[in-house]
């Protein structure tokens, strides 16, 4: 953050716009949500079902609703079913009036479900990539109740100092799914970007990424030790891979316009 604050445009935080980070994707051939091509007041959005509505500017799921129909809503940050869409609206506003969404500006997203059946929504697969490396990964049930656990990149569940009253035991990642996060971070010429994931029935699907991690005062002094040598040692091998002229071909191709 420091870095931001010094160096207004990073690498990284160009790829925080969600179009661009799906265009990205797209050229790398990983799965992304569909996602309506333009953007709605609330009171102008249409009453798709099965979708997923999300502020443009929105982070930490506020202002995030997965509508299943129009009276089979759930609220994501507050982890609350709401059961008429005039509810959903009254709530949208509230988001903007309590500083939670800054403008009355949203888009649709195709809700991803990890069992269809019984209606169960995909939960987050969170990795904290480090140039190429897997640092930490979060994994996070959202509905009835917000769960959270950490993992090691070998497959170590951990505490971390956050979220220590929400723990539970998940289910972790495979080694395929560890190599997709950890091949994308490369191709992106920075040293820490956090590639956020839904699960599905059929495998991890692209959410978004995430160049600042809310909380992050919140890691006990060993994570923030272990997640500091990670970015020491990203910088260090980016830096050589610059030197040696390589081309970072994707990125620049959706980026650098």
């Amino acid at each position: 953050m420091r870095q931001k604050q010094l160096v207004d445009s990073l690498p990284e935080w160009l790829l925080d716009d969600k179009r661009t980070a799906y265009e990205f994707l797209e050229v790398l051939g990983v799965r992304i949500p569909w996602t309506s091509s333009e953007t709605y007041r609330a009171e102008e959005l249409p009453r798709k079902k099965m979708s997923v509505i999300k502020p443009t500017d929105g982070a930490g799921s506020r202002g995030v609703y997965l509508i299943y129909e129009s009276d089979d809503i759930i609220d994501v940050k507050q982890s609350k079913q709401i059961n008429s869409w005039d509810t959903l609206l009254n709530r949208m506003k509230k988001d903007i009036l309590m500083g939670w969404v800054r403008q009355n500006d949203w888009f649709i997203e195709e809700l991803i479900l990890e069992n269809e059946k019984e209606k169960k929504p995909g939960r987050d697969i969170k990795f904290y990539c480090f140039y190429g490396k897997v640092g930490l990964i979060l994994e996070i049930t959202r509905f009835p109740e917000r769960k959270h656990c950490w993992w090691t990149a070998d497959g170590k569940r951990i505490r971390t100092g956050k979220y220590e009253e929400e723990l539970y035991k998940g289910d972790g990642v495979t080694q395929e799914e560890l190599e997709l996060a950890s091949s994308i971070s490369l191709k992106i010429p920075a040293p820490f970007v956090r590639i956020d994931f839904l699960r599905s029935e059929n495998g991890l699907v692209f959410g978004e990424f995430t160049p600042k991690p809310g909380n992050y005062d919140e890691f006990n002094d060993e994570i923030d030790q272990l997640l500091g040598d990670f970015f020491v040692d990203a910088q260090g091998r980016l830096l050589n891979d610059l030197l040696n002229e390589k081309k970072f071909s994707e990125f620049n191709e959706v980026v650098v316009k």
